[in-house]
């Protein structure tokens, strides 16, 4: 039996990851959902979620955010509220 999997791209820090996705001459498809480690160098991952979001080609595009370190729920929600009082939504 064979298996098809779709693409995925993996980027060893955030900086790469945006610096891919915004080079227009890029021929890449755009990806169905994002996963975020909080812990990423350069850039954590509220802080992708925050370019992403606000960002017209990208907003759309559903994201899972991972963690494995001790954050709180009031933690969790405090970046949260960031993100999303940061990002314009009438685009």
């Amino acid at each position: 039996m064979e298996y098809s999997f779709p693409s995925h791209h993996l980027y060893p820090n955030s900086q790469e990851e945006i610096e891919y996705v915004s080079d227009d001459k890029k021929n890449f498809s755009m990806p169905s959902l994002i996963l975020l480690d909080v812990k990423m160098p350069i850039m954590n991952g509220f802080e992708v979620l925050k370019w992403l979001k606000s960002n017209k080609k990208y907003k759309t595009i559903p994201v899972v955010i991972l963690t494995t370190s001790g954050l709180s729920v009031e933690e969790i929600g405090k970046y949260w509220r960031f993100v999303s009082n940061s990002c314009n939504t009438s685009n």
